[in-house]
């Protein structure tokens, strides 16, 4: 019954879910904030800065920066909401400098 989906002459019965799958359209987007602390934390990095920060915070932008896990995941395993997060990350740095 082709009114319920989508014929193609690939395949063999219909295909009742066709909606395209786009991976870009999955990839959690930043704010322009967020992206600002993540640039702002790499450069960092480089420059070591990151060893005058307390354990629990190398650990926390180890887990945000070099892991494949969301940040809302990281965040909740921190004990921060995501805003939160990246808050007390801005804070931390700004210290440091």
């Amino acid at each position: 019954q082709a009114e319920d989906g989508i014929r193609d002459h690939c395949v063999t019965g219909v295909q009742t879910c066709a909606l395209p799958i786009c991976l870009l359209d999955l990839i959690e987007k930043k704010t322009e904030k967020e992206v600002q602390i993540d640039a702002l934390t790499l450069s960092l990095q480089q420059a070591d800065v990151v060893k005058k920060l307390s354990v629990e915070d190398q650990r926390l932008l180890q887990d945000l920066y070099h892991s494949c896990r969301s940040a809302e995941d990281v965040a909740g395993d921190h004990g921060y909401s995501k805003r939160g997060m990246y808050k007390h990350i801005n804070v931390v740095i700004e210290k440091v400098l």
